[in-house]
């Protein structure tokens, strides 16, 4: 049992909404043995996310409960489009074999979505390794989560779901585990646990969709749904191909940091480059079924060039002021 608890520091991120931990915390570790994203209730056996995130069903960690889809119109991912939940047994568990000694990073989603049909979002409590973690307060159509780091003590590592009240069912969306490196949070003890408090973007005022040093290769995925984003960084990675087109779509895009030599605006004309492409994307609205203009591959083609007319005609004038003051000087001197 753990002899107290911490709050986790706060740790800026673009929003409330549900995204994957497996890119950010695989990366820079060197150690890393359990990285697990399992999508509660889905019939999938392996699927990737809209962030790039993969994603293994449950089957293999829980034979109890009911699988059902939500039936809120608000989607937040499809990772929360199924759940999982149960009517017998006070608590109920989810087992991950683990190292003893392990430090992990446990995340644990819950997304209503009105999936009985009741309209009534159930509160219950969440355990992990026999401790108490949190009491879980569910919303109509709101994503809650929860997140602890802590040592684990034996072979495996459990998250636990248990009914406190007659008729409210608990459930769970998705459930996350990641081992994190040794050195880590190494002041604290490892008898604490470390909570997540809040998770605050102070200063933001828009959605920002951060990919850099994730491990991406390969050619990128479609997230043309993803529409709201404003701006996105993708360097320090190594993914190929064609820029998409819809990125040219999105209303509200203002800048594209690339930063990948072999990612390019055309299909047709990749030329490489070690040079990140940031540009701002002008707004493009439509109405009716008419179709939204691209305007992408002019941005990106014009960018680079327009800063060498600058530089050039910047080289220009410097040379014609240099010629002008040598000649002044020659005059004043034969005078």
């Amino acid at each position: 049992m753990f002899s107290d608890t911490l709050a986790l520091p706060c740790t800026p991120a673009p929003d409330d909404s549900f995204y994957p931990l497996a890119p950010g915390l695989d990366a820079p570790s060197r150690d890393v043995r359990l990285a697990y994203n399992i999508d509660c209730g889905s019939d999938s056996d392996v699927s990737t996310d809209e962030n790039f995130g993969i994603w293994m069903g449950d089957n293999l960690f829980m034979q109890n409960g009911v699988t059902r889809v939500v039936q809120s119109s608000k989607s937040i991912s499809h990772v929360m489009d199924t759940l999982r939940f149960f009517t017998t047994r006070k608590k109920n568990c989810y087992s991950i074999k683990a190292d003893k000694g392990e430090k992990v990073l446990v995340r644990a989603s819950f997304f209503y979505g009105n999936y009985d049909n009741k309209a009534s979002p159930p509160t219950f409590d969440l355990q992990f390794d026999g401790n108490d973690w949190a009491t879980v307060e569910t919303s109509s159509d709101e994503l809650v989560y929860h997140e602890v780091i802590y040592v684990v003590k034996g072979e495996t590592t459990s998250v636990c779901v248990a009914q406190t009240k007659p008729n409210q069912f608990p459930f769970m969306s998705a459930l996350q585990i990641h081992s994190l490196d040794s050195l880590m949070y190494s002041h604290v003890d490892s008898n604490f646990a470390l909570f997540l408090s809040t998770r605050v973007a102070y200063g933001a005022n828009e959605t920002i969709r951060d990919l850099s040093s994730f491990g991406l290769f390969g050619l990128l995925p479609d997230f043309s749904s993803m529409d709201a984003i404003e701006t996105i960084d993708l360097h320090n990675n190594s993914l190929v191909g064609a820029i998409p087109d819809f990125l040219g779509t999105f209303p509200n895009l203002k800048e594209l940091v690339t930063g990948n030599p072999n990612l390019c605006a055309s299909g047709n004309s990749c030329e490489t480059s070690d040079t990140p492409i940031s540009s701002n994307i002008p707004s493009t609205s439509y109405s009716g079924s008419k179709k939204k203009k691209n305007k992408l591959p002019v941005i990106l083609g014009t960018t680079i060039p327009s800063f060498l007319v600058v530089w050039a005609i910047a080289g220009v004038l410097a040379i014609l002021r240099h010629k002008r003051k040598k000649a002044s000087v020659a005059a004043v001197g034969a005078g």
